[in-house]
């Protein structure tokens, strides 16, 4: 990726937040939209959410529109997310399981 603008790297910023409470417990656990993306082990992309599908969320659309953008802050936060191989959905490092759900179905 190119340089990024100041706009650029405060959306990056921003992003990271965002994302950083979609996928914590206690959003995933009320967030049947997903929850329902990191429990299913199945499919191409199984326990991911595609950065697509984020692209879509108010909250991520409000600050860009790049999914490069949204791939360079899920790359911020490694420690907690990670990416597929072709760096267009995002997991959890530590998988979401049902046994995490402590009762709180929505």
């Amino acid at each position: 990726m190119s340089e990024l603008s100041e706009d650029d790297l405060k959306a990056v910023e921003a992003v990271k937040s965002r994302l950083k409470f979609f996928f914590s417990d206690a959003n995933v656990r009320q967030d049947y939209f997903i929850r329902k993306h990191l429990l299913n082990d199945k499919g191409d992309l199984p326990r991911k959410v595609t950065i697509e599908a984020l692209l879509r969320f108010n909250t991520i659309k409000q600050h860009t529109t790049k999914p490069e953008l949204v791939v360079k802050a899920a790359k911020e936060l490694s420690d907690i997310l990670t990416l597929n191989d072709g760096e267009t959905a995002i997991g959890r490092v530590v998988p979401f399981t049902k046994d995490m759900m402590d009762g709180h179905i929505p």
